[in-house]
């Protein structure tokens, strides 16, 4: 279990389960040199994230061939009309199809932590530059 105490900035619980950001306490505490480390931990997150993405959208497509072939085999099985036959593909398809849905629902959200990861390392992108902005207005430009 991690906890931050956040009026103080300390971190305490298990430093290998801390999230990218979490390890140094809260952003408004978080020194450019922790910045450079979260950053680095961040873009390792991200190169795993699109790992994980890859591996999602290859589940998919490999659900929406079975779930194509048990519904063309439900159709070729069935009797009666056209429109029979197409029912009869749909409810012999229907669990692989709901399998699929369950499958896009993950990758859309891996997607979607790209996006968040992202925004974790602008955020660092931005305590590095604030540092430097006002270094350079203390102590002058430059120096």
């Amino acid at each position: 279990m991690t906890t931050v105490n956040h009026a103080t900035g300390e971190v305490t619980g298990d430093p290998a389960t801390l999230g990218p950001l979490d390890r140094y306490g809260p952003l408004e505490n978080v020194t450019p040199r922790e910045a450079a480390k979260v950053m680095v931990r961040v873009q390792r997150l991200r190169r795993d994230q699109v790992a994980e993405l890859k591996r999602c959208r290859i589940e998919v497509a490999r659900l929406r061939a079975i779930a194509e072939v048990r519904k063309a085999q439900g159709q070729l099985e069935g009797q009666g009309t056209v429109e029979d036959r197409k029912a009869m593909g749909r409810a012999a398809a229907a669990e692989a199809f709901f399998d699929l849905e369950c499958a896009e629902a993950v990758a859309e959200a891996a997607y979607a932590e790209l996006f968040v990861l992202r925004d974790d390392w602008d955020t660092c992108r931005s305590i590095g530059a604030n540092e430097r902005a006002e270094k350079n207005a203390i102590e002058g430009f430059g120096n």
